[in-house]
């Protein structure tokens, strides 16, 4: 007897678990179905590496489809671009402003009055800010103002229009201001403000540059989605030093693989595309455009000499060339691979902050494994305000100098080449630059 007495305690330690063994718990969800067993907080998470991989497809096929779409969307043109911008506009635009209406009906005394004037007056300086820009945009071709009667009425007075919309809108909020509401509709007001600040301004200049020609839209957008995939694929490979608190998971991995993609990237891109009229011709008239153009001169094949620095490790690879042919264009869209890269990805920091304080996990959820269309489109918030500078800065050629004269000559027929040069030389016999003629 007391052989099997001794017998079954051992057989009871045995099946009874150590104290150094991590024991799985098993929690259930609000739903009442049991969750995937996880071990205790003292001991190794078990992964489902699995889930993961799920995550990565999902992703991937939904990043596949946006691509597809957005090169149709490209090929049928500046308007078709247009009218796909305004509408990730008022996307974005009520993905953020949902999130703040609902932080309003939260709020004690929040009646339903309330809450649809706040949604009403949101919507309505969303309109008044679209209505500025797009009209901006609109007036600045002769043909469109020439095509509707309207329009010139819209031109002469377009600046005083705008400001009585503002002040029109100004005055129905004050007026709106409810007694032990004033904080939280004030919030609302700044919630506005700003998301027209951060979304809807910074879309306009993406709309600017589609006209200045496809290439200064194009080439920029890419350079963002190529830098947000490969710093995607980098760090979910190799990615283990940690970049920012705010967005835990990325990587310094991550940050210089994506950086050195989208150089590569933008480099040989811009060498194809600065040869496509389609791509490098400004928008001249707002319809029967032709696309066809005389090209800006950084879609011109340039010599450049190559640095004598780089010769002997050029020699060594049997390579003996002192110079090489490229579009200066390629150089312009590495600065802007550059932006892309360092200064563009604050755009999607910024939004991990916003969503840290306000304790949500995405701004919607449209697009499969990206979460909203605002989460997809956070790195382009600055990208085009960038892109609308550079190119006014440095490319662009302005109505002053010997070389605006000589590019819009090149956009005159032989009849208006001649009236000039006879009206210039006249105009330069009169000041004493040029003798007489006889």
């Amino acid at each position: 007897m007391a052989e099997l007495r001794q017998r079954k305690k051992g057989e009871e330690a045995s099946s009874t678990p150590s104290s150094d063994t991590p024991t799985p718990t098993i929690t259930s969800t609000t739903s009442g179905t049991p969750a995937t067993p996880t071990l205790a907080e003292d001991g190794p998470l078990l992964v489902d590496a699995q889930d993961k991989w799920v995550k990565w497809r999902t992703r991937f096929l939904s990043g596949f489809v946006m691509i597809g779409g957005f090169f149709v969307i490209l090929s049928l043109g500046h308007l078709a671009l247009v009218a796909f911008i305004f509408a990730i506009q008022i996307a974005a635009y009520s993905e953020v402003m949902t999130i703040a209406q609902e932080k309003l009906k939260k709020a004690k005394k929040a009646d339903e009055e309330i809450v649809m004037t706040s949604r009403f007056l949101s919507w309505y300086y969303f309109f008044c800010t679209s209505y500025f820009g797009l009209v901006e945009i609109l007036l600045s071709f002769p043909d469109f103002l020439h095509a509707i009667t309207l329009t010139s009425f819209l031109s002469r007075n377009h600046t005083f229009i705008c400001f009585a919309l503002y002040i029109l809108g100004f005055v129905a909020f004050v007026c709106s201001l409810r007694k032990g509401m004033y904080k939280k509709q004030f919030v609302q007001l700044a919630w506005t403000l700003v998301t027209l600040l951060v979304v809807v301004i910074q879309a306009s200049f993406h709309m600017i540059n589609i006209f200045e020609g496809l290439f200064w839209f194009f080439i920029p957008v890419a350079l963002i989605a190529c830098n947000d995939i490969w710093a995607y694929i980098v760090g979910f490979f190799i990615g283990k030093t940690p970049l920012i608190t705010l967005s835990p998971k990325k990587t310094w991995e991550g940050f210089i693989g994506g950086t050195i993609a989208t150089w590569f990237f933008g480099f040989i891109f811009a060498y194809y595309s600065s040869q496509i009229n389609f791509m490098i011709c400004p928008r001249t008239q707002l319809f029967g455009w032709t696309g066809d153009c005389i090209p800006h001169p950084v879609f011109i094949l340039t010599e450049y000499k190559i640095p004598e620095f780089l010769f002997p490790l050029l020699q060594k690879v049997g390579i003996e060339q002192t110079s090489v042919l490229l579009y200066p264009a390629q150089l312009h869209v590495l600065v802007l691979a550059t932006f892309a890269s360092l200064i563009a990805p604050f755009g999607g920091f910024f939004a991990s902050g916003f969503k840290r304080g306000f304790k949500i996990k995405d701004f919607g959820d449209s697009i499969p494994g990206h979460g909203g269309i605002t989460d997809r489109m956070d790195c382009q918030i600055v990208m085009g305000m960038f892109v609308f500078v550079y190119f006014n800065q440095f490319i662009k050629i302005k109505p002053v100098g010997v070389e605006y004269i000589l590019h819009s000559l090149q956009l005159m027929n032989e009849q208006e080449r001649v009236e000039v040069y006879e009206k210039l030389g006249q105009s330069l016999t009169n000041a004493g630059l040029l003798p007489v003629r006889n």
